[in-house]
């Protein structure tokens, strides 16, 4: 069974960091285009572009609202929001009003706690994001996980999203990976399943079968409609093919019937992004 709906990828104007990002060029649409011929190539009608701004990249916000704008019959957008940095107001507002996008994304620091940027000073923030039944996309650890029900439960118009499965490891404890788990209590929050690169003993070592235990819990505790493949493309190209950033899931989930994995490749990606257009 091949996806129809990429929930997780990124496009640069620039090469990004020390990625190969799968072609070697330095053109300013070369990864949008290495994008929609793997799309085409595997089926993918629509992808979430996730937009990341670095030195390489200072307009990147620009780039992707131009190019989400350009295509909107192929992708969805998120802006790169800090959520613990005074620019975070502004950037909210040219999400709002400038940009085509849906939500906002933030990758939170190996030693950050949410609690820094969810107390009293930063209601109103929150209040914004709620009003505008934003998505939220965070990519964090399960300590951090541990945090967010307050957040959660005081602004339930936010759609949450967990990055990356929640960023287990390999040899994680289950109960250090319980954090994650216990979010399924609350409806508004959904998984991206991806990343595997990321979080497996060795890289290349595909399918990643010491991942598969904290993919079947997490289908057995959100269900199928609350869970969303991500390829993590082009970063994925480093380590893998397109195609095995999917075609893992027959090895984690043995057994899993074609209706569940329909859900998970593309059918809670359609449904839930289809509520919110910008």
């Amino acid at each position: 069974m091949k996806p129809t709906f990429d929930a997780h990828v990124h496009l640069w104007e620039y090469p990004w960091e020390n990625f190969i990002v799968g072609t070697h060029r330095a053109g300013r649409f070369a990864q949008r285009d290495l994008l929609l011929s793997l799309m085409d190539r595997h089926g993918v009608e629509r992808a979430c572009v996730l937009a990341a701004c670095n030195q390489q990249n200072p307009q990147n916000h620009e780039f992707v609202a131009g190019l989400c704008r350009a295509r909107p019959d192929r992708f969805v957008m998120f802006s790169s929001i800090p959520l613990a940095d005074p620019s975070r107001d502004g950037l909210l507002e040219k999400t709002a009003r400038e940009w085509p996008a849906i939500g906002l994304r933030y990758m939170l620091a190996p030693g950050e706690t949410p609690a820094s940027w969810c107390g009293e000073a930063d209601a109103d923030f929150w209040r914004r994001i709620n009003d505008l039944k934003l998505f939220v996309s965070l990519n964090l650890n399960p300590a951090q996980a541990a945090a967010l029900p307050p957040l959660i439960k005081q602004f339930p118009d936010i759609t949450w999203l967990l990055d990356h499965m929640g960023r287990p490891r390999y040899d994680m404890d289950d109960k250090s990976y319980e954090p994650v788990l216990q979010l399924s209590a609350y409806e508004n929050v959904y998984v991206k399943i991806s990343g595997f690169y990321a979080f497996t003993r060795v890289c290349p070592d595909y399918p990643y079968l010491d991942l598969g235990k904290f993919v079947k819990k997490l289908l057995d505790r959100f269900g199928c409609r609350r869970l969303l493949w991500g390829s993590d493309a082009p970063p994925v190209l480093d380590f893998s093919s397109y195609e095995q950033s999917f075609a893992c899931l027959r090895h984690l989930l043995p057994g899993v019937s074609d209706e569940d994995l329909s859900w998970i490749l593309g059918g809670t990606a359609r449904q839930l992004f289809s509520r919110r257009q910008p």
